[in-house]
């Protein structure tokens, strides 16, 4: 499975990561094409979801408490990782979206 990175994402990480990923590709969103950079949260995900994208992983959990966000995470992604930091790392994710 290919899951695109938010661009708050740390990709200095993503080495260390693969080890433990198995079947699942986390791509950038400028290696996937570079305007996904400049889009506000919901044209991204609705964009990702016109690409054949599952989802997405972020850090930025506050989509989850803006409305119009939280329904586009609900209608296009059947994948969604969103970690929260403080002190470590977080994760949640919310599994099988409305379609």
């Amino acid at each position: 499975m290919r899951l695109p990175l938010d661009q708050n994402f740390p990709e200095p990480i993503l080495g260390q990561l693969e080890p433990w990923m198995g079947d699942i590709e986390l791509l950038p969103l400028r290696t996937i094409d570079a305007r996904l950079t400049q889009l506000d949260d919901r044209s991204l995900l609705i964009a990702l979801k016109q690409l054949d994208f599952e989802g997405l992983v972020t850090l930025n959990y506050k989509m989850l408490r803006n409305p119009k966000e939280l329904a586009a995470v609900l209608k296009t992604c059947r994948q969604q990782a969103i970690l929260r930091t403080r002190s470590h790392f977080r994760a949640s994710s919310l599994l099988g979206g409305v379609r």
